[in-house]
């Protein structure tokens, strides 16, 4: 989850090793379809190699000073939203809610607290997987409350055995995903757990529980935005009330809460003060980490739009036809609800603004993808999108920068990577989809039928209904003698 660091050869080739082993016997197991005995002692292998993150470090994260800092002032009745909003020490960009986590952090030492915040990054990395899988199990469940408009679920899909968690994982603990967001002391992982979980509560029932994990998820805001459309339900009302006030609890305990308008003016002016040109969020190449980001705004401008204001434009518009077709589908059920969550999380991760950090919520469409052999190909983009190094990506810029038609080719291909890698999943769940409505392909997400073909409750197979039935051919008649019936 840590890259390890030291100057020994060795050690930086075992790490690559491990990575790339990780990364073949994923894409292995997905294109496969079935678990192995050799994959298993692998991915066990792979989950020891990913705890050696736990070992000393002796810097301290750069986002989690800021983070730390912003709690220690708070504790100390300093009012850190007072400062102006171009001020260049410790901005912090999430929401207010992210200040009682800041406050619990700052309560101890800042090394001490680094060194929890690591832990705590490691474990949630560790359960990210599972929870993602619990969610698109609880999420399947939801399907028997009423059928799609058009189509019904393919319930013949195996689930993800405890092997193959275990091997995605492990190859999550070894990305550079994880690696960067830990290395930083990002809350993503965070995030993106919150998420799942709170989409396992919906599916399980549980509708109070689901508003008080997407409470805690939006202290990144812009991540959780996209999945609320899952929650568009009538009998999501309660978790809407229940999201609400655990943000008001959140708020509350950062401040009084008449002061909360200017906390969120002052958040969005310093958000907007960092993609300024030469800005920590500028996407051109005038930006300290253009490398790392995520979105349309890196893609345009390596496409060729250089005018900043252009870029917005199209940006959103991109942003509001892909999301109206999103909602559409979701709202309207033209998508199974597992399928639909694995869309969703993919939109999310091209939402507004994003860095590579924040890929570990693809765990949610690679789980998805391991269900069914016929989806390897998104699972195995989504792999990739884990391990793009931004490293790696600035050595390519550094080498096409002079390069002229070439190079601006190359660098329009390779520099946005992890938004063409993005896009090339949706557009291979669009595709399987609609091979699989067209009843020209394997079953992938859905099959059409006939409304003939549909039993108790919209649902194929033998399914009864929960009340006895009897027919009138089956009821004894009066003064008849009944036929003796044979063996079945």
């Amino acid at each position: 989850m840590i890259e390890p660091t030291g100057s020994e050869g060795w050690v930086a080739l075992g790490w690559a090793a491990a990575r790339a082993t990780l990364v073949l016997a994923a894409v292995g197991r997905l294109g496969r379809g079935r678990p192995s005995r050799a994959l298993a002692w692998l991915a066990w292998g792979g989950l020891a190699v990913s705890l050696t993150a736990l070992w000393p470090r002796t810097e301290i994260p750069y986002d989690f000073k800021r983070f730390w800092r912003l709690g220690r002032d708070v504790n100390a009745g300093v009012d850190y939203y007072a400062r102006p909003a171009d001020d260049p020490s410790d901005p912090v960009l999430n929401p207010p809610t992210i200040v009682p986590l800041c406050r619990l952090l700052a309560l101890m030492p800042l090394p001490t607290a680094a060194a929890w915040w690591n832990a705590v990054q490691v474990v949630l990395g560790l359960g990210l997987v599972p929870a993602a899988a619990a969610a698109l199990r609880a999420q399947q469940a939801l399907l028997g409350e009423r059928p799609c408009r058009d189509a019904v679920p393919d319930r013949s899909r195996e689930s993800p055995t405890v092997s193959d968690r275990v091997l995605l994982a492990a190859a999550l603990g070894v990305s550079c995903a994880q690696g960067m967001g830990t290395a930083l002391g990002q809350v993503s992982v965070l995030v993106a757990f919150a998420i799942a979980m709170a989409l396992r509560a919906q599916g399980l029932g549980r509708r109070f529980r689901a508003g008080v994990w997407l409470a805690i998820a939006t202290i990144k805001v812009h991540t959780l935005l996209p999945f609320l459309v899952l929650f568009a339900r009538r009998r999501d009302g309660v978790t809407w009330l229940s999201l609400m006030a655990s943000c008001l609890v959140l708020c509350a305990v950062g401040g009084p809460l008449e002061d909360l308008p200017r906390r969120c003016q002052r958040t969005l002016a310093v958000i907007a003060a960092t993609h300024r040109p030469g800005a920590v969020n500028d996407h051109t190449a005038d930006g300290p980490s253009h490398a790392s980001l995520m979105g349309f705004d890196p893609l345009l401008y390596r496409l060729g739009i250089d005018d900043r204001g252009l870029v917005v434009v199209v940006r959103c518009g991109l942003l509001a036809f892909s999301g109206a077709a999103l909602a559409w589908a979701v709202i309207g059920r033209r998508l199974d609800r597992p399928t639909a969550f694995a869309c969703v999380a993919l939109y999310a991760s091209v939402f507004l603004y994003h860095r590579l950090y924040d890929a570990v919520i693809l765990a949610i469409p690679i789980v998805w993808a391991m269900s069914d052999r016929a989806r390897w190909a998104v699972g195995g983009v989504c792999l990739a999108v884990w391990f793009v190094d931004p490293e790696g990506l600035r050595m390519v810029e550094a080498g096409v920068r002079h390069a002229g038609v070439t190079g601006w080719l190359v660098a329009a291909a390779m520099l946005p990577i992890a938004t063409w890698g993005v896009l090339l999943a949706a557009a291979g769940i669009l595709t399987l989809t609609g091979r699989f409505r067209a009843g020209t392909g394997s079953r992938v997400c859905c099959r059409t039928v006939e409304p003939r073909e549909l039993g108790v409750n919209g649902l194929r197979g033998p399914r009864r209904p929960a009340w006895p039935v009897r027919r009138p051919e089956h009821r004894p008649r009066l003064g008849l003698a009944q036929p003796e019936r044979g063996p079945r």
